[in-house]
């Protein structure tokens, strides 16, 4: 198999002279160089013209009497191009219009966006909304956000889970750069495998989103944007430091080689080496970590071929547990992985139909680790490659836009995960193959029912070698009121395999019993959503306001019952029905230029069909709110960013038995509702140089006594998984980036 996607991608790359050399093709960015998803461009007077994709690329055929190009994009300046003889290759920088007469709720001081362009409820997540917290890795670039959720699962190994919709993270399918990432060995720390600086965009799909890519976004998807080496600047250098000893280093070197190919190579190293125990219980309160990363890029883009290539090495070694050199026979957990990627894309737009194009994505993954908690050993090894074709093609009446995307998949995963002489592992092979319709006008502000309705409707059929037959249709639906405002519908239906270990790393952390059910199958479930987002203006202020209403009804779940007994975690099938109810309302308030307020509340209900009922799961937030106030100064000289993360009430397990011995008084009933407040400031002292400063946590609130029965590590009862809180009290940090050589 490896051996027919190397043949296949050579066999493209030598095709490279007998293509057509006629298309223009550019790149669309703001003046960030953030890349500007669904910009419009379109020769002047007429209705031929494209938008452009994820990456802000465009391609266009020439026009035989019209040689001005005009782009617009809401929220921005319109630009009008006039092409020189033989120009094909373009770069665009969009400016910021001074108001927002527009079809996209933009904020004038943030690049966190929802565009009502789009049918699918998709959240974008620009670069310079990273920049607003420490965002040190993907699972940080989160802090800031309303959607997203970042909570730890254990006192001890320092491992971070992202939720959408009040769901854990393995119900929200990862990609990059529409590629999906291989989850099983690696699910517990693949949001650290990708350091801040080198992401340029997120994009935050909730619901039922589009099927291309597989059907295991049962809560949404998250697709992440990496720096192209065209867009960013040729020597970059970010250093980062805390006052917890996390050191980190990343450097991005750019270079295009002519003006079809280009190269990077991204480098991170971080550490954290100190051994802090501010709680005194003995253990470590964040473990010491060590992490290598390497990517290489190569890209080709030429008239009607492009094509990249990427091979990234990652070294991680955790260490966590009792660090005390007077201990005899200390409780460790220790950690250390390899993981070594290697993807790519070739996609080729020389059709004689304008805006018809096919791809081929390919990647192949190989993890290897080995850890060890306490006494008990895991190995997780896995083997991993995917391989997909595209076909997309849209044809225009007049406003209306008609898209037909066709492609097919195939996945191979050999996951070996032993746990205690346990494997609990999976070998898969998944063929899948899908359709979908997208239909929406490019004049939204028209008073017809047919201007304002946009809509895309999938169907995806996929065979599981374990699971079987699997159908996947996709809905989604939106109608503009008026320019400003937007009503969506979203539907459909999705899969998962559970990785039982790899997805709850955390309980590892104790010394306790798994039990798996011999029936545990496949997980299955539809998801239905509303969106209203809507914009208006009072007085000087512009203000913004959505609602999302979601909920997700489970035809099967696979269940972790923590509550049979102390220590015993039982993985079954749901008994009954199990659903979620997710809500979630944001206002943003601009009341002058640069300065912004936004405040957010979340409502999530869950209800899981436990052996002896329907309750809700422990250690489970229904109330959580957000508020952030962000201010800049005229070209971001200054740049202050604060927000406070305020969270409800949670339940502990049931399942203490009200022991004398063992003192449970910190882990019983309810956690206590608690405010966390963090804060940076950016300051550039020149164009190429910022440096940055900020706190973390600085409430100072902290989860008591976070592990169980700490002075018995090997004892029956020692349980360091039950974690609501921040084991980590107040945290400085200071950082630079520093662009050396800016791209030409």
């Amino acid at each position: 198999m490896k051996i027919t996607y190397s043949a296949i991608l050579l066999f493209l790359f030598l095709q490279l002279p007998l293509f057509s050399q006629t298309t223009i093709k550019g790149v669309v960015t703001d003046e960030d160089l953030t890349a500007l998803v669904g910009a419009n461009v379109q020769w002047k007077g007429t209705s031929q013209g494209t938008t452009t994709d994820i990456d802000g690329a465009f391609k266009l055929m020439p026009h035989p009497n019209q040689d001005t190009l005009l782009i617009t994009y809401v929220g921005f300046q319109d630009q009008a191009i006039v092409l020189e003889k033989e120009q094909k290759d373009l770069f665009i920088q969009l400016k910021s219009s001074v108001a927002l007469e527009s079809f996209e709720v933009r904020d004038r001081s943030s690049d966190n966006r929802v565009s009502t362009l789009s049918t699918i409820n998709v959240e974008n997540i620009g670069k310079r909304e990273l920049q607003k917290a420490a965002c040190c890795n993907l699972a940080e670039a989160f802090e800031t956000n309303a959607a997203v959720d970042i909570s730890y699962s254990d006192a001890v190994t320092g491992a971070k889970e992202v939720k959408l919709l009040g769901l854990r993270g393995s119900y929200t399918q990862l990609l990059m750069e529409k590629r999906p990432i291989a989850l099983g060995a690696g699910t517990p720390y693949i949001y650290d495998l990708y350091p801040g600086t080198w992401i340029e965009g997120i994009q935050v799909a909730k619901g039922a989103a589009s099927i291309q890519s597989g059907n295991s976004g049962i809560a949404g998807q998250i697709n992440n944007e990496l720096a192209k080496p065209w867009q960013s600047d040729r020597l970059f250098l970010n250093l980062f430091g805390s006052t917890y000893g996390r050191m980190e280093a990343n450097i991005h070197l750019n270079q295009p080689i002519n003006d079809k190919w280009s190269t990077s190579l991204l480098l991170h190293g971080s550490g954290n080496k100190n051994n802090i125990d501010a709680n005194s219980d003995g253990f470590l309160d964040t473990p010491r970590k060590e992490q290598w990363n390497g990517l290489y890029r190569l890209f080709y883009r030429g008239d009607n071929l492009v094509a990249q290539f990427n091979a990234q090495a990652i070294r991680y070694e955790i260490n966590g547990g009792q660090f005390d050199p007077s201990l005899d026979n200390p409780y460790r957990i220790e950690q250390a992985f390899s993981r070594y990627d290697l993807f790519g894309k070739v996609g080729y737009t020389g059709f004689e139909a304008p805006n018809t194009s096919v791809a081929l994505i390919a990647n192949t993954t190989f993890h290897r680790s080995e850890d060890l908690f306490g006494l008990r050993s895991r190995n997780a090894n896995q083997d991993y490659a995917y391989i997909q074709g595209l076909y997309a093609t849209e044809f225009r009446r007049g406003n209306f836009v008609h898209g037909l995307n066709l492609g097919s998949s195939y996945t191979y995963s050999d996951l070996r995960d032993e746990f205690d002489g346990v494997d609990y592992g999976i070998k898969e092979s998944i063929g899948g193959v899908y359709a979908e319709y997208n239909y929406f006008s490019m004049c939204s502000e028209k008073d017809q029912f047919k201007e304002r309705f946009g809509i895309s409707l999938g169907m995806r059929y996929d065979y599981h070698n374990v699971f079987g037959h699997q159908w996947s249709p996709r809905v989604n639906i939106k109608y503009n009121f008026d320019n400003k405002s937007v009503i969506r519908f979203i539907g459909g239906k999705g899969y998962r395999t559970p990785y039982l270990i790899s997805e709850n790393l955390g309980i590892l952390a104790n010394n306790g019993l798994i039990e798996v059910e011999s029936d545990v199958t496949q997980e299955e479930a539809w998801n239905f959503g509303l969106n209203f987002t809507k914009e208006f203006t009072l007085g000087s202020s512009i203000i913004s306001a959505s609602l999302d209403l979601y909920r997700t009804n489970f035809q099967n779940k696979i269940v972790l019952d923590m509550e049979q007994g102390h220590n015993f975690f039982n993985f079954y099938n749901q008994k009954g029905k199990s659903f979620s109810n997710a809500a979630l309302a944001i206002l943003k308030i601009q009341p002058v230029e640069r300065l912004e307020f936004r405040f957010a509340y979340k409502f999530n209900d869950m209800s899981i069909g436990f052996e002896g009922g329907n309750r809700v799961p422990p250690l489970f937030a229904k109330h959580k709110g957000l508020i952030t106030l962000e201010y800049a100064t005229p070209k971001d000289r200054w740049m202050f960013n604060s927000h406070i993360q305020i969270v409800g009430r949670q339940n502990f397990p049931d399942c203490h038995d009200g022991s004398t011995v063992i003192d449970f008084s910190n882990h019983t009933g309810s956690t206590p509702a608690y405010t966390l407040f963090n804060l940076q400031i950016n300051h550039k002292l020149k164009d190429n140089f910022v440096i940055y400063i900020g706190g973390e946590n600085l409430t100072n609130f902290t989860q008591e006594a976070p592990i169980i029965d700490f002075e018995n590590p090997f004892g029956p009862n020692f349980n360091a998984s039950q974690i609501y809180a921040p084991i980590m009290g107040a945290t400085g940090y200071i950082g630079i980036r520093w662009t050396l050589l800016k791209n030409d």
